[in-house]
């Protein structure tokens, strides 16, 4: 009703209905409502569009559209730290209030970080989790006997399931009595037990995946490998009543600058500093805090009965140095007592308050003894100055104050934020459309990188929300509403501006289709509408799927903004119209390569976009991540699967190259002629060979779920692999090339000089470890003992590659893979008739 308004004939009724459109957008951070005001704002027939306006009651209106953008550009970072929980991308929750929110036969004390088992089984899940970044706590058995401990510690992927620390499949688990690992249900490995009082410390890396422990500082490596495409929780689980275990110093890390405190010039001689870095100041000592030397410290003794404080100017250095500041986001630390008061008491109890330009943005709890180390992470955007004080409630003998690593840090999303092309002040409505569209399309971008590594949502889970302040609205409204305002600007696309608006908009669709993709929802809960949708309503059983999917297509939600999309990416193999830009054509077809399952709903559909693809031949590039581990060990499927390829092509006749360096990749290369069942080896072919490797079921165009392998329709020969390799989720890709896109050559070729620039980054490595060690006698007389290399082939024509063969020539023929001569026994070719398992055994022969 107000964007109908806003478009008037009456100047009475426009201006205040594109007030009161504006005003409903900021108060609902309503990304339809931005849209809409985007539509308006770009039509010439109404009195808006590209005419400057410095005068006249229409000028007070464009004032107010600045005001506006103003409004929605400062609700940028609070909107990205709730994304990220205050701490970076990824994060689900925030880490100063996290508690066990999810408890399943325990109870949880007052400060919520410690259980308490009231059953037999039991289980609590902290509240804060994590699909991107890094992050770390420790674990702590407080009551339970020892040698007879009922307790485990671990992860928990929501929803949790059921409580069992053995057999739950939603849980990842570590057992204190015989240092059983459970992954899932399944038991694996064992590592170092662990008991009441031991530190068992967790650092996870969500962005690797992985999770690596240590128990009182002793590694005990990497405990899980599979945990990339999951939101992780913390978690604890009993199988016994009257247990106790605690939680404390969690920390999730912020990405992007980061400046110590205890760097900071002049912060020796700050007032109420005593020691900086490792000094405690006081008789010599170091700081130790909780066993552990930090070297990035500041060390106070506070008055009795009174306090000290020390204040930071965090951009005082800049400004000397005449550099832009940093804009801090974060500021993060621990705060103890020192270790060297022993078991000693303080008589006054310390308390540690962190101030912003002198507001309290957090106090700890008052601390006694040592030991007793509590994690701070408080927001700091907008503060000038830092204040750390530090009170003391009686006499101060032992109270040896220590700030551990404070930290202010800058979160990805303001550097985003600076880099971003928003434009200066408007002075048109064009203007101001092009601002908004640029500041809607940063939202999305943040939006989409918490949603990255994010897996869907798995049938009976709590399904994620469809809206993200100003970012996310994944409604059939929205993507209507973004269609409507791309026709309208899709046919100045050759215009700078008019490119810069739609590629703006297309990552905007980008971030809601992914995302509805991983909500858990269908999609017509979100009332999106495909082709044939009504007539199959009315049908019944097999017969109403059929009818549905031999519909005419056209009248689905999505179709017409299908159609855009292809016009602007060109259809695979056929030219981009010379008009579009690249940009363009290329944010076009990763909105494509998001949206797949929603732009071919159906089977029938899916199968006719194949035919289409591969209907003059084509190219398939399989790759996997080389080597591959699982449950700490060599994972030998991805291989056998390579096997098996290379076995298709040969009966088949196909041409098939694999390439592969040792550390990063393994690429197989497959022509498909023009006169090859293409089709039905893209859908069932490669779904036999990956159920045959021991892969989970393979769909068209989804790839393999379990683990995560995914179809990519390229539509470019060429592209940046590591930037591909460092972006894309997963196990590992099957890339289809439509033959007008890239001939096996041109695929070969990007493939191996990706290998290639891979193999002297290696080698540069290799060079400095090597250099090195050779300056350490005893490294030099063992790596004097390390036997020859020796050498098997893999493929290129049963060509054989000889022991003595060193790897950098095995590197250079692109068709062996080194091995370690004291394994090499039994290292040899291939030779016809083989088994698949065999050859896989001989393929773990490597260095």
């Amino acid at each position: 009703w107000l964007a109908a308004g806003a478009t008037s004939s009456s100047a009475a009724l426009r201006l205040p209905a594109l007030q009161g459109l504006m005003n409903l957008a900021l108060s609902s951070a309503s990304l339809r409502s931005v849209l809409r005001l985007a539509a308006v704002l770009s039509r010439d027939d109404t009195g808006y569009g590209a005419a400057a306006i410095t005068e006249g009651p229409v000028a007070g209106t464009l004032a107010a559209a600045s005001s506006f953008l103003d409004r929605m550009d400062a609700q940028f970072d609070d909107v990205c730290s709730s994304l990220a929980g205050g701490g970076g991308g990824g994060v689900s929750g925030d880490v100063n209030t996290a508690t066990f929110d999810e408890l399943i036969g325990c109870s949880v004390s007052a400060d919520g970080k410690e259980l308490t088992s009231n059953a037999g089984a039991g289980v609590g899940v902290l509240s804060l989790g994590f699909s991107s970044g890094k992050a770390s706590w420790d674990c702590k058995i407080v009551t339970d006997s020892r040698g007879g401990e009922c307790t485990a510690f671990g992860l928990c992927k929501k929803p949790l399931e059921f409580e069992s620390y053995d057999r739950s499949p939603s849980l990842w688990m570590y057992r204190a009595y015989n240092g059983q690992l459970y992954r899932r249900g399944a038991a694996q490995h064992t590592k170092e037990k662990f008991h009441p009082d031991d530190v068992v410390h967790f650092d996870l890396d969500m962005d690797k995946g992985t999770v690596e422990v240590s128990v009182n500082g002793a590694s005990q490596g990497v405990l899980w490998d599979d945990l990339a495409g999951h939101t992780i929780y913390p978690a604890i689980a009993f199988y016994s009543s009257g247990r106790v275990s605690r939680i404390d110093n969690l920390k999730c890390a912020t990405a992007g600058t980061k400046r110590a405190l205890a760097h900071v010039k002049g912060a020796k001689d700050l007032p109420g500093i005593r020691g900086v870095g490792t000094e405690l100041g006081a008789d010599s000592k170091t700081i130790s805090i909780d066993g552990e030397a930090p070297s990035m410290c500041l060390s106070v003794l506070p008055p009795p009965e009174g306090e000290v404080s020390a204040e930071f100017d965090l951009y005082a250095d800049d400004a000397e140095q005449g550099k832009t500041p940093p804009e801090f986001d974060t500021f993060d630390c621990r705060v103890a007592l020192n270790d060297d008061i022993g078991e000693a008491k303080t008589e006054g109890p310390v308390t540690f308050e962190i101030l912003g330009d002198g507001a309290s943005l957090w106090t700890s709890p008052p601390i006694t003894g040592a030991k007793d180390v509590h994690t701070a992470q408080v927001r700091i955007a907008g503060v000038k100055k830092l204040t750390l004080k530090v009170a003391c409630g009686g006499p101060n003998a032992n109270a040896h104050a220590v700030w551990v690593d404070p930290a202010a840090r800058v979160a990805p999303w303001v550097w985003a934020r600076r880099a971003a092309t928003v434009g200066g002040k408007p002075t048109s409505f064009e203007g101001v459309v092009y601002n908004l569209l640029n500041i809607a399309r940063l939202y999305s971008r943040e939006a989409m990188r918490a949603m990255r590594t994010t897996a869907p949502v798995e049938a009976g889970g709590v399904a994620l929300p469809l809206e993200i302040p100003f970012a996310v609205q994944a409604d059939a409204s929205t993507f209507e509403a973004t269609f409507e305002l791309l026709s309208e600007l899709v046919p100045s696309v050759s215009d700078e501006r008019t490119a810069h608006k739609i590629v703006a908009l297309l990552q905007v669709v980008k971030a809601n289709l992914r995302r509805l993709a991983i909500s858990g929802l269908d999609a017509a809960q979100a009332g999106i509408r495909f082709a044939g949708d009504d007539a199959a309503s009315e049908s019944k059983g097999d017969g109403g799927a059929a009818e549905r999917e031999s519909k005419e297509e056209g009248d689905g939600t999505l179709d017409g903004l299908h159609r855009l999309l292809l016009s602007l990416s060109g259809e695979p193999g056929k030219p981009v119209p010379a008009s579009v830009p690249s940009e363009v054509s290329q944010e076009a077809a990763e909105v494509l390569d998001i949206g797949l399952e929603l732009f071919y709903p159906t089977p029938a559909a899916r199968r006719a976009l194949l035919d289409n693809l591969v209907s003059t031949g084509g190219v398939v590039e399989v790759q996997f991540h080389w080597p591959a581990t699982a449950d700490g060990a060599d994972d030998t499927r991805y291989e056998r699967a390579t096997l098996l390829l290379q076995s298709h092509c040969r009966k088949a006749g196909w041409r098939c190259d694999v390439l592969a360096e040792w550390g990063v990749c393994l690429h197989t290369v497959i022509e498909l002629p023009t006169d090859a069942p293409s089709t039905d080896f893209l859908d069932s072919g490669l779904g036999a060979i990956m159920a045959r490797a021991g892969f989970g079921a393979w769909t068209f165009p989804l790839g393999c779920t379990e683990p995560e392998i995914k179809m990519k329709i390229e539509r470019h020969a060429t592209f940046d692999r590591a930037e591909r390799l460092a972006s894309e989720p997963g196990a590992g890709w099957v890339r289809l090339y439509p033959r007008g896109v890239g001939s096996v050559e041109e695929v070969r070729k990007g493939a191996a000089a990706f290998l290639a620039a891979a193999a002297e980054k290696i080698a540069a490595e290799e060079a400095t470890a090597q250099a090195k060690a050779a300056s350490d006698e005893a490294a030099a007389a063992a790596a004097a003992a390390v036997a020859v290399a020796c050498v098997w082939g893999v493929v290129g024509g049963g060509r054989r590659v000889g022991v003595g063969v060193s790897t950098r020539e095995a590197r250079r023929t692109g068709c062996a893979v080194p091995c370690d001569a004291t394994r090499g026994a039994r290292a040899r070719p291939l030779v016809a008739g083989d088994s698949v398992n065999a050859a896989s055994r001989l393929l773990r022969h490597h260095q």
